[in-house]
């Protein structure tokens, strides 16, 4: 081989190396890239699983937070309840008499059945039963042949309210009441404590409804069917001289 020969040889090799050399460089390179952009990758991986870790979390604390707060609620409400129980067990049961059908015992009867039924919250259907239950025989035919149903205790309620809760037609039964007391001529005990009774409970109803002042021109109507202690009564306090005696 000559030495011209020689020469081309080695420039070829010389050249095939430096190039081999380019390419590994270009390679190396390449991993790098390559190596960034997997740690770029498993970065913004890292990223959203923490991301989706911090929503969980937050997610797991709201419903531990409303877990908490539900338990609290229930907790208060069976203590309510509990106490409602207890001071209903400790309550007497209230009895409510009969309406017997007059102008003067319309507005207690309507009273404690307004408070203790009419208010609650039992179905109308059971309203109705327990207002028929509590008429008088007489008054019940009135409201008998209603729908039992929640319409049917509407009109009931509508129908005697109508005929016995008349304000004028009221005020006329207690006057008519207190008119109407017996005359008592000499110091009888049972016969004072009646009628003191009677006055009373007609006197206090008028006052609840704002109405005594019409009665009042009747006194001294009444103290003159008093005349064993009508001295007494003229001397003190008629209310007071009445209650000395019952």
């Amino acid at each position: 081989m000559g030495e011209k020969s020689k020469r081309r040889k080695l420039q070829t090799n010389y050249e095939i190396e430096k190039w081999i050399g380019e390419i590994e460089v270009q390679l190396a390179k390449a991993d790098e890239e390559v190596k960034r952009l997997q740690q770029w990758q498993d970065q913004i991986t890292s990223e959203g699983k923490q991301r989706e870790r911090e929503e969980q979390l937050h997610h797991e604390r709201e419903l531990y937070e409303a877990k908490i707060k539900l338990k609290s609620e229930l907790k208060l409400s069976s203590e309510n309840v509990g106490a409602k129980d207890e001071v209903q067990a400790k309550l007497p049961k209230l009895t409510i008499t009969k309406f017997n059908g007059t102008y003067q015992d319309w507005t207690r009867f309507w009273n404690q059945f307004s408070e203790t039924i009419d208010k609650s919250g039992i179905p109308s259907v059971t309203k109705f039963a327990y207002l028929r239950e509590l008429l008088d025989t007489n008054v019940r035919k009135t409201v008998e042949a209603l729908p039992f149903t929640g319409e049917g205790y509407v009109r009931a309620k509508t129908i005697l309210e109508e005929k016995y809760g008349k304000k004028c037609e009221i005020i006329k039964a207690y006057t008519k009441q207190i008119l109407e007391l017996p005359v008592i001529p000499n110091v009888n005990i049972k016969k004072i404590h009646e009628f003191y009774d009677t006055l009373m409970y007609a006197v206090q109803s008028l006052e609840t409804m704002g109405c005594l002042q019409q009665v009042n021109g009747n006194v001294a109507l009444t103290l003159e069917k008093l005349p064993g202690i009508r001295g007494d009564l003229a001397r003190t306090d008629p209310g007071r001289a009445l209650r000395n005696f019952t």
